[in-house]
């Protein structure tokens, strides 16, 4: 109730839109495919995305189920008073309400900390789906089963391009283009281009190039040089975009790219760099080749790239690791901050892990007998829970030191699994072959046998569960020759039985 109420009261306050029935309800449900599911008026929630205990969820849990709860409420007016005319046009509801739930959960908690989170999770699993057979537009051209389209391109990748906009118009111009969509559209089922439209006649400005984002699939790559002329006091940027060929779209035409930039003096000053002196500017990159001059730079600076991840896209400069200490001690970009501490840790890492390498030959030693025990009783104290059970499953699946193959069958003889559960697929199955990388592509290929038997199986019971457990063989590209022929191996097993839409376009498209 404290989530709905504050939902309701940023969404009167950010959006001018009221909650328009008398009554709000909401069910919440064990065995559920997805996290949750808007209806005007009644809200369907998996019993994970709702319920919680202070004694046995974590401060994300209790944030994850504020946001959901928000995502389902601002569904009121950017979903069901205005819809989607058609299935390809899910993200135009989808895409729009992520963006939304989003700055919720960045008013109510830290703004920084929810942009990483996101990012995070962009880079690790939605660029993958880019990068992959699977990989398809924010708005798809075509599909055999719209169930395989509720994916991270359409929901995640959406909400940046509605972000992008905002990045574009800013604050004060996204909310009279919102304000202007939603009165010209209350009550009617519309498309991604009518969105956009009411941003540019509220604005003034052209997205057309813009609207690549909707129908080119794959994620944008910029690589940035710069130079200085001292003599000119002249500093310039020279940025050059690509993207990766994806199936059905082997050529790109230029996106339209809200790059977000600052400049920082070796002192470490940020210097003004907008029409009115902000130390942010957003410069937007049309061309595939573009140079952006600085004029009256009275030192050589060093460029912060990509402030708040203003464009889902991979950025390319040659950052030194002073470069990176340096921007991390004087950005005031808090994202920018985190992402150079990111990299100089990582660069450090790769190298003290090559170092040791040589001297590293043993493990410490486990105690399984200890383990088994505290996980014995663990499970007697909160077998009445199903959340915490589910928790209970993945983590003991999940690690390579106690997450064999033998240990996730026999927990799913385990009387806390129940095979006809997604919830429990998720957490035993799903955390498997998802997180412990280490078993999972053993050399042996049980694990990838393992899965594909799975999906066999799941795939009479609950397709959609099955498609979406698929991922990690659809991969199989992207690894060495033994492990991908072994897992190409299994997914022609796979394509070899009689297959629901859902795990065919799956199966036929990795396969491809």
């Amino acid at each position: 109730m404290r989530s709905l109420k504050q939902s309701m009261r940023w969404d009167e306050e950010v959006y001018g839109r009221e909650y328009d029935l008398d009554i709000f309800m909401i069910v919440a449900v064990d065995d559920f495919n997805m996290g949750a599911m808007e209806n005007k008026g009644l809200n369907i929630f998996n019993s994970s995305c709702v319920l919680a205990r202070a004694d046995t969820a974590t401060d994300a849990t209790f944030q994850r189920i504020e946001a959901i709860v928000a995502h389902e409420y601002f569904h009121n007016w950017s979903g069901n008073r205005v819809t989607c005319r058609d299935w390809f046009q899910l993200s135009l509801k989808e895409g729009f309400t992520v963006f939304r739930d989003s700055e919720f959960s960045a008013d109510m908690n830290s703004r920084t900390v929810k942009r990483i989170e996101d990012v995070n999770h962009l880079r690790s699993a939605q660029f993958a789906e880019d990068a992959g057979p699977m990989a398809h537009p924010v708005r798809p051209s075509s599909f055999i089963e719209i169930s395989n389209f509720y994916t991270l391109t359409v929901y995640e990748k959406g909400a940046e391009i509605v972000r992008m906009i905002h990045n574009l118009v800013g604050k004060d111009g996204f909310r009279k283009g919102s304000d202007l969509y939603f009165e010209r559209h209350d009550g009617q089922a519309v498309t991604c281009e009518d969105f956009v439209r009411a941003m540019e006649d509220a604005n003034g400005i052209d997205l057309g190039q813009f609207m690549r984002w909707y129908t080119q699939a794959g994620t944008p790559v910029l690589d940035v040089t710069d130079s200085y002329d001292a003599d000119n006091k002249r500093y310039v940027l020279e940025i050059t975009q690509s993207c990766p060929a994806t199936p059905g779209q082997e050529e790109k035409e230029p996106f339209h790219i809200p790059l977000a930039i600052g400049l920082l003096s070796p002192e470490g000053i940020n210097l003004p760099v907008g029409e009115k002196g902000e130390t942010t500017t957003v410069l937007e990159v049309r061309e595939a080749n573009q140079q952006f001059v600085f004029e009256n730079v009275a030192e050589r600076p060093l460029p912060s790239l990509l402030r708040g991840f203003s464009a889902p896209v991979r950025l390319n400069y040659d950052y030194s690791r002073e470069d990176l200490l340096f921007l991390m001690r004087h950005d005031e970009d808090g994202f920018n901050r985190w992402d150079s501490c990111q990299r100089l840790a990582t660069d450090t890492i790769l190298d003290l892990m090559a170092a040791l390498a040589c001297v590293v030959n043993g493990a410490h030693p486990s105690a399984p007998e200890k383990a088994d025990a505290l996980l014995s009783a663990f499970h007697d104290q909160w077998k009445g829970d199903a959340n915490v059970m589910d928790m209970w499953l993945s983590v003991q699946v999940s690690g390579a030191r106690m997450g064999s193959l033998e240990r996730v069958k026999q927990l799913m003889e385990h009387p806390v699994f129940d095979y006809r559960n997604p919830n429990k697929l998720r957490s035993l199955i799903g955390a498997f072959c998802m997180r412990n990388l280490k078993r999972f592509h053993d050399l042996s290929g049980e694990g990838y046998a393992f899965l594909a038997d799975n999906i066999i199986r799941l795939d009479k019971q609950n397709p959609q569960i099955a498609a979406r457990m698929l991922t990690p063989l659809t991969r199989w590209r992207r690894y060495d020759e033994q492990r991908g022929g072994l897992m190409k191996g299994e997914l022609e097993r796979i394509q070899a039985n009689e297959l629901s839409k859902d795990v065919f376009e799956v199966v036929s498209k990795s396969l491809a």
